[in-house]
């Protein structure tokens, strides 16, 4: 099978850079999203406990709903959030566990950099919600439903020391399957020591509800880019999308972090797709869904064989 070349059997010895995947020579379309409607799609992840299907949602004030689509673009389920408001949701991610999966909505876009809550009020402030995956069929019928029992998880950001810092403008969310939790990586760009990066931030599990929790500065990306999704494959591969790039840090330790600090810290050459705020590890490859084209097309980068 294709996905036994570049899915890791297992993990790397720490600081050991493991091989890049290899993908075919160009993208295919696979189908369109038929509903013209749904214009904003600013992210996309592949289902486990329901093959073959992705789930996607819009971006900020758009109406608060996931929406599950198989590979051709048809809609099979749209299940709204009861009682939440798209603020500026960026990015899903799912946590794999054996025989329940959850989702991650993550309302974390910040353009203006002021969602600490500290100036406004509390729903100002960055947050995650997590649910169950519903179940749903790549073939249909079209399941519709209301989220009504979900957690709600509030977070800060914070330096490596755990001293709360600004708001940071970002919009990739990626749930590492090895250890379940949870990483934000900032869009804006730092320059420190004269080099530019991008921050990446972890929420240790358990989160919890009713508290802030923190997302603390952990690693860092030696390619700096304006990041607009994350995904990490079953095994721990990190993907991160920029414009029309796909980067692929091939997981080399027991951690995101870890996988980023290894020798060398750089990514694999960027692999193009098209432009998109979406980037979904699948069994069959990489996957996208750009916003702002009607109908959206649904777009796959295959695995070599």
């Amino acid at each position: 099978m294709a996905i036994v070349a570049v899915v890791l059997a297992g993990l790397q010895p720490a600081g050991a850079f493991a091989a890049c995947p290899t993908f075919a020579s160009s993208n295919q379309v696979m189908g369109h999203v038929a509903d013209t409607s749904l214009n904003e799609l600013s992210d996309l992840v592949a289902s486990t406990d329901n093959p073959g299907v992705f789930w996607t949602e819009e971006d900020s004030s758009n109406p608060n709903k996931v929406y599950a689509i198989n590979g051709t673009g048809q809609i099979v389920g749209e299940f709204t959030i009861q009682g939440t408001k798209d603020i500026d949701w960026e990015d899903l991610s799912i946590d794999r566990r054996a025989g329940t999966d959850s989702l991650y909505v993550g309302d974390i876009g910040d353009n203006k950099g002021t969602r600490d809550g500290s100036t406004a009020t509390s729903k100002s402030r960055v947050r995650l919600y997590r649910f169950p995956e519903p179940t749903v069929s790549a073939t249909g019928p079209k399941v519709t439903g209301t989220i009504t029992g979900f957690d709600t998880f509030v977070y800060r950001y914070a330096d490596a020391n755990g001293t709360l810092i600004a708001p940071r403008n970002s919009e990739s969310l990626m749930t590492d399957p090895i250890t379940h939790d949870v990483y934000v990586v900032e869009k804006t760009k730092q320059t420190v020591g004269g080099k530019e990066q991008n921050w990446v931030f972890r929420l240790e599990q358990p989160l919890q509800n009713g508290v802030i929790n923190i997302a603390r500065k952990v690693a860092f990306t030696t390619t700096a880019k304006a990041y607009l999704s994350a995904d990490i494959s079953p095994s721990g591969d990190i993907a991160l999308k920029a414009g029309s790039t796909a980067y692929i840090w091939p997981r080399t330790g027991p951690t995101v972090e870890s996988t980023f600090a290894a020798s060398p810290a750089a990514p694999c050459t960027g692999t193009p797709l098209i432009a998109s705020e979406a980037i979904a590890w699948a069994p069959d490859g990489l996957w996208t869904v750009p916003d702002g084209v009607v109908p959206a097309p649904i777009v796959r980068l295959a695995f070599a064989p």
